[in-house]
């Protein structure tokens, strides 16, 4: 290797080592709630670890002999002539612990709303999804296919939606003589989906601005029909909208609505929030 080229090497090098570092830019995450409280948990942690807790140690040192020096003191200390290892007591440690409960029970309120949009929102997905089942199947089998939605409110007040064949209950449309034929009915049925936890459908009353409230018969039951067509065909106990039909979901407390629009002449369904 000639000088020159070593020359020509070093000056290239901080030029590579430049752009390397631009590429190792790091773009920052958005922030969540959640991220936030634990970063804020985090922090506190190191910063009662590092600081408050060698004071706490130290503590029992400076108010023996408050006019002492400290290498005095540590002198005159009877655990002084014991050798410990440096680690911390279980007082420390449930201190510690408590302040880390103490600010998790104080950030679930806050997180409180979060985890009941959630639920909300997967229950207006669960009735999307078996109305947009319901109505590929009837296209595909070519047959009439039903979204059952059942709401009870005693017993173990279950809230289920069903996708199954038109008939499906009737043993002239469905016989079970043969195993060919079980295994048919079989197919023409999904299991039932339960509704999560802190979610309820409601029923939707008034013209202008509507008001809510949960249902009180002891069993409702709403049946959307679909056709070949992949259009809706018929429907029971819904109420009607020009182009469609509407069903209505809260949660336990009737701070969060939202509708769910099922459409006639496209079998589409969709949800919106409510402004209340």
């Amino acid at each position: 290797m000639t000088l020159e080229s070593a020359k020509l090497e070093s000056n290239e090098r901080p030029e590579v080592r430049g752009r390397k570092s631009e590429i190792r830019l790091r773009i920052p995450h958005p922030l969540s709630p959640f991220s936030v409280v634990t970063a804020s948990c985090r922090s506190f942690f190191v910063f009662f670890v590092s600081f408050v807790v060698p004071l706490l140690r130290r503590l029992p040192l400076i108010c023996a002999h408050p006019c002492s020096s400290l290498a005095e003191r540590r002198r005159r200390s009877p655990f002084s002539a014991v050798r410990l290892s440096p680690a911390y007591t279980i007082i420390e440690l449930l201190v510690v612990a408590g302040i880390i409960v103490l600010v998790s029970g104080l950030s679930i309120p806050m997180l409180y709303p979060l985890f009941a949009r959630q639920s909300l929102d997967q229950a207006a997905d669960i009735f999307k999804m078996s109305c947009m089942r319901a109505r590929s199947r009837a296209i595909q089998e070519r047959r009439n296919f039903q979204v059952i939605v059942t709401i009870k409110t005693t017993g173990n007040q279950q809230q289920t939606i069903r996708v199954q064949a038109e008939h499906w209950d009737d043993p002239a449309y469905f016989p079970v003589s043969t195993t060919a034929q079980q295994e048919y009915k079989a197919r023409m049925a999904d299991p039932a989906e339960f509704l999560p936890a802190n979610t309820q459908f409601v029923l939707r009353s008034g013209s202008g601005p509507y008001t809510y409230a949960p249902y009180t018969a002891a069993e409702t039951t709403y049946t959307f029909t679909f056709n070949p067509l992949g259009a809706v065909a018929s429907m029971t106990g819904v109420s009607t909208q020009p182009d469609g039909y509407v069903l209505s979901l809260s949660d336990t407390k009737l701070d969060r609505v939202m509708s769910l629009y099922l459409y006639t002449t496209t079998g589409m369904a969709t949800s919106e929030e409510v402004s209340r």
